[in-house]
Formats: structure tokens, C-alpha cells, sequence
């Protein structure tokens, strides 16, 4: 919040901030039980970046994923944020399992 007021403050910098904000969007751990990826993403068998990769997720593809189930895991930096350590809980269409995903990569339904 305080960098979107300093872009706010500092001209030329506005466009800038309203990109960041932008970026920010990302769900909040799931609160609906559907979620739609906003790029290619992968859901993982831990929510670890080395797991092994249970489904290959596109773009704007579907899928559940289990209420209020943020879990910190690796770092990872997509889809416009970096350091992230967020996963989210996902079905995946693959034999219906479930694996974690980077979270800033899935927004609610």
C-alpha cells in the first residue's frame, strides 16, 4: 500500500503503481472452491518448485481447489510477483488428484 502512494505522489509514476496494482490480483487462499489460472502454470505434488508436476494448467483453464488452503512452501517468483512463498490446494484433471500450485497464478471464481 505505502509503494502505490509513493507512486501516487512522485510524477510519472503513476502508471507504474497502477501496474503494480494490477499485478496484485491473486486469490486470497481459495474462499469460493474454484479458482482460473491467469497463465501456464503447474500444479505440483508438494508445494515445493522441485515436486514432481502433476498437470500442466493453461491460461485461463478451471479448477477447484480446497477452501482456505494457503500453505507456505517454496519461493518462487510468477506471474508478476517475486518471492512468493503462497500454494494453494488443486484438483487437478489428471486421474483427480490433488497437488498445490503457486497461488499468485490462480484468481477466484
Amino acid at each position: 500500500m505505502a509503494a502505490a502512494a509513493l507512486g501516487l505522489a512522485v510524477p510519472g509514476t503513476a502508471g507504474a503503481a497502477h501496474q503494480s496494482a494490477e499485478a496484485a490480483r491473486f486469490t486470497s487462499g481459495c474462499p469460493t472452491g474454484e479458482v482460473v489460472a491467469v497463465a501456464t502454470v503447474y500444479v505440483r505434488t508438494q508445494p515445493k518448485t522441485t515436486a514432481p508436476v502433476l498437470e500442466k494448467v493453461a491460461a485461463h483453464d478451471w479448477r477447484y481447489c480446497y477452501f482456505d488452503s494457503v500453505e507456505l512452501g517454496d519461493r518462487y517468483d510468477a506471474c508478476g510477483h517475486r518471492n512468493a512463498n503462497g500454494w494453494i490446494h488443486i484438483a487437478t484433471k489428471v486421474d483427480n488428484r490433488w497437488g498445490w500450485s503457486a497461488m499468485t497464478c490462480w484468481n477466484d471464481v
